[in-house]
């Protein structure tokens, strides 16, 4: 910073001749007025009423209002996080009409930003209110490992029964005994589970599409970090950004 200072002092105040002699340094006074030294901005913010656990779920107040005292964190990002939480949990399953006699439906999202000074804790904050969608994450994992493990041995199955299928048509076909058709070949295939998500952090563009192809009831995307939320709202080609913005 001094070295950045000293430079554009001299270029802004060389003399006539150019070659830097008689730089005039900020905060003295020159020919043409006083130069002072930049001040840095005030530190106080304007005043804003204070976060109300009441104004809430109370469910959600008590919760943040007894962390917060046990964390000695602000509730306000407690409560948020709660509150968007169970909106990501309610996802598409509720939607709004404006109009009376159309069937206009809009989904309500909530977007979530912290803000606060370094040390302000942020993000155990929002982790602690995000506990209870890790814990429903958590337990759908476990669910759709279950059913993975059923998925593999009955696709084994079907295969087998398909190629045995496959021979008897054959067979019967070869020694003309019986007549066979193509409903003959037909096996029930098991449906692949879907893996339920609750939360996902730091995708990609074209993983996130993936995950919420799959989970159309929606899902609540994460970022730890707000710089790789840019590229929602800044239009440029998604592939000018670099991998680590990207993903957030």
């Amino acid at each position: 910073m001094k070295h950045q200072r000293q430079k554009t002092s001299s270029y802004n105040h060389r003399n006539n001749s150019g070659d830097g002699a008689g730089a005039v340094p900020l905060g003295s006074a020159t020919g043409q007025g006083e130069q002072k030294e930049p001040v840095p901005l005030p530190p106080e913010l304007s005043p804003v009423p204070a976060f109300n656990c009441d104004h809430i779920p109370e469910v959600f107040g008590d919760f943040a209002r007894d962390l917060s005292v046990r964390m000695s964190a602000p509730p306000d990002f407690i409560a948020f996080t709660l509150l968007v939480c169970a909106g990501s949990v309610i996802g598409r399953r509720i939607g709004i009409r404006p109009q009376q006699h159309t069937s206009w439906t809009v989904v309500a999202n909530l977007w979530l930003l912290a803000i606060g000074r370094a040390g302000f804790m942020k993000s155990p904050a929002m982790e602690a209110g995000m506990k209870f969608l890790e814990r429903l994450a958590a337990a759908a994992t476990r669910i759709c490992e279950e059913k993975l493990a059923e998925y593999q041995l009955a696709e084994t199955y079907a295969k087998i029964e398909s190629e045995a299928a496959k021979k008897r048509v054959k067979d019967a076909i070869t020694k003309g005994n019986g007549s066979v058709s193509p409903a003959d070949l037909a096996v029930d295939e098991p449906e692949k589970p879907i893996h339920v998500r609750f939360i996902t952090n730091d995708p990609t563009e074209p993983a996130l599409l993936g995950v919420m192809r799959e989970n159309m009831r929606g899902l609540l995307l994460y970022r730890d970090e707000p710089v790789g939320l840019w590229w929602w709202v800044k239009p440029v080609t998604w592939h000018e950004y670099p991998t680590q913005i990207q993903r957030g």
